[in-house]
């Protein structure tokens, strides 16, 4: 896991400085947790579509995944977490992407 997330560090780094994760994506786990534009249900997964899931309707906390350097237990590419859309902190922020228009 060292050579694709930062975990146990003191502070954030530049992206880029590790290799990418098996499915070549760089920068998903570790270093600071990202803010998803979907809403946080806990049984979500369990009757949504397998494939690009759009996330519940109006609730009020957001999904954050990745971990971050502080959460080395959640620092996986499929950790999930959840705030409440006004929460900052050091170790939290997002990723800007560009997706394929059809």
């Amino acid at each position: 896991m060292a050579d694709v997330a930062w975990y146990h560090v003191l502070n954030t780094h530049e992206v880029g400085q590790k290799l990418p994760n098996e499915i070549y994506l760089y920068d998903m786990s570790g270093n600071v947790w990202e803010w998803c534009h979907d809403f946080y249900d806990r049984e979500y997964y369990r009757e949504s579509p397998t494939e690009n899931p759009p996330g519940p309707d109006g609730l009020s906390l957001r999904v954050k995944r990745g971990g971050s350097f502080n959460y080395v237990e959640e620092c996986r590419i499929h950790g999930r977490g959840k705030n409440d859309p006004d929460y900052s902190s050091g170790d939290l922020g997002f990723r800007i992407a560009r997706t394929k228009i059809k």
